[in-house]
């Protein structure tokens, strides 16, 4: 029983985040795209964000969208939305004016 609920929370996940994401994308008119965090011996390190604005390369605004309905605490796709806070934790340490809004769907 614990497996099928878990693999219905899934399929949610996966039909309803990337639908969520494109259209907060689309209402802000703004792209996603690669925001680089960190620059460590001549080494770029980035992460992907949802939606940006004006562009990746000096980023004054994101958006980080994820659908999180887990079925359980601790489920697989409660750990997006942990993955979410890190990322903006991220991008404020390396733009600390940098503006962050999180938007979440599900429970």
């Amino acid at each position: 029983m614990a497996y099928s609920n878990q693999g219905k929370s899934l399929r949610l996940v996966q039909q309803f985040g990337p639908g969520l994401e494109k259209r907060i994308r689309e209402f802000l008119g703004w792209r996603s795209g690669r925001i680089v965090f960190a620059d460590i011996l001549g080494k770029q390190y980035d992460v992907q964000v949802d939606s940006c604005f004006p562009n990746t390369q000096s980023p004054q605004a994101f958006v980080s969208t994820t659908y999180c309905n887990p079925d359980k605490p601790g489920h697989s796709n409660e750990n997006k939305f942990q993955l979410k806070v890190g990322e903006l934790m991220l991008l404020k340490a390396r733009y600390p004016d940098i503006r962050s809004i999180l938007v979440l769907g599900g429970k």
